[in-house]
């Protein structure tokens, strides 16, 4: 039987902390792909890989998963600070110090040839956004849950706007760095019961990225017993974002079902904050959307029809 193993490494550039880095077995030479999860509000980096499935897809798909923890007293909630001007440098801050973080863990383990994609919810997502935007040329994509667009706000009161009611009705121009920078696909999902993050955020972001005006064909299919809608913008046919909006999905990481079973093991329910069981299962989404940028030629199976996103 295979085992999974856990390493846990000290953060250099923020205060010391132990953050996760899981890696398949058996050991090989390198993982396919480093995948960085990055845990929103009241989450961390033990829940993160807990309740989101990730463990499962490092072993299935030979990727290693590395899961950043905000150093504790940054903020009271533990969120990530995306909202204030010296935490959206390329230069400084603290930005800079995550991307820093993940090129040496990839130095540490000989993994600098190896594909990197970011993966975040709320607070987590606007922090991978931000990543796509300063530093294009060192992510093969993101997958961004519940966020909004990077360097949107520059104060708490902005964000909080923003996030309530929406975006602004153009982008910053001022921002230290641009979006459509970045030229690979992303991947967003959203709720449309999100009371957290207003839901025009996500397409608001897919625009930002894509730096022009794209109408995306539209799937609607049932996945998890939540109406789940896929949203395809393509450009010379070349599929460059992919928005999910799950109807009915609060602010929330949805589709890990494998709670359940734990939960009636210890005799009562395990509630994580931002997680639900229902829905489509958001890891496995992300995870075929990844694929598809490894092995364009992997054919074109639409994505969440597979048994797994849909247990």
């Amino acid at each position: 039987m295979k085992r999974l193993f856990w390493v846990f490494a000290l953060c250099v550039s923020f205060s010391a902390k132990a953050d996760l880095i899981q890696m398949p077995s058996p050991m090989q030479s390198a993982p396919r792909s480093l995948i960085v999860v990055l845990h929103g509000c009241l989450q961390e980096a033990g829940i993160m890989a807990f309740a989101t499935g990730w463990r499962q897809v490092a072993q299935e798909h030979s990727f290693a998963v590395y899961f950043p923890e905000l150093a504790k007293g940054q903020h009271p909630l533990g969120c990530w600070s995306w909202y204030l001007k010296e935490n959206q440098s390329h230069q400084s801050g603290q930005l800079y110090d995550l991307h820093n973080q993940i090129q040496k863990l990839k130095a540490t383990y000989r993994w600098n040839h190896v594909p990197t994609f970011v993966v975040g919810i709320s607070s987590g997502a606007v922090k991978t956004a931000g990543l796509l935007s300063c530093f294009p040329n060192s992510y093969a994509s993101g997958a961004m849950i519940a966020g909004l667009s990077y360097g949107l706000a520059t104060n708490e009161n902005a964000a909080r706007q923003y996030m309530r009611s929406g975006p602004p009705k153009e982008a910053p121009q001022d921002r230290p760095c641009q979006p459509n920078q970045f030229k690979n696909p992303i991947f967003m999902l959203h709720g449309t019961n999100d009371n957290v993050v207003n839901q025009r955020n996500s397409e608001f972001t897919v625009r930002d990225f894509l730096g022009q005006n794209v109408t995306p064909t539209k799937e609607r299919r049932a996945i998890g017993g939540m109406t789940t809608e896929f949203n395809s913008f393509k450009i010379e046919n070349e599929l460059k974002a992919l928005l999910v909006r799950v109807e009915g999905l609060g602010h929330a990481w949805p589709g890990y079902r494998d709670l359940i079973p734990f939960s009636e093991t210890i005799g009562r329910q395990i509630n994580l904050p931002f997680f639900d069981p229902r829905g489509p299962n958001a890891t496995v989404l992300i995870t075929e959307f990844f694929e598809k940028i490894l092995k364009p030629e992997s054919g074109q199976k639409p994505l969440g029809s597979s048994a797994q996103a849909q247990r």
